[in-house]
């Protein structure tokens, strides 16, 4: 995962908690369902993105080796 994706979801991470915090009593339930909908999407993206690299990896294990430069 590249610096930029994990300075993104740092930043989005500190967003949910400011506006966990500057809930009312009255939303703090759908609130708390928004959370657990934001961290479902932000573990399946992981998931998805180890997935992605795990099979790049081994696509490029099924590549020959260059062959050598003629003189």
């Amino acid at each position: 995962m590249g610096v930029l994706f994990a300075l993104f979801v740092m930043a989005s991470v500190l967003f949910v908690l400011g506006g966990f915090v500057s809930m009312s009593q009255a939303t703090i339930g759908v609130g708390s369902v928004a959370i657990a909908c934001y961290l479902a999407i932000v573990a399946r993206i992981l998931q998805a993105s180890a997935h992605a690299d795990r099979l790049a990896a081994k696509v490029d294990a099924l590549k020959p080796p260059a062959p050598p430069d003629a003189p």
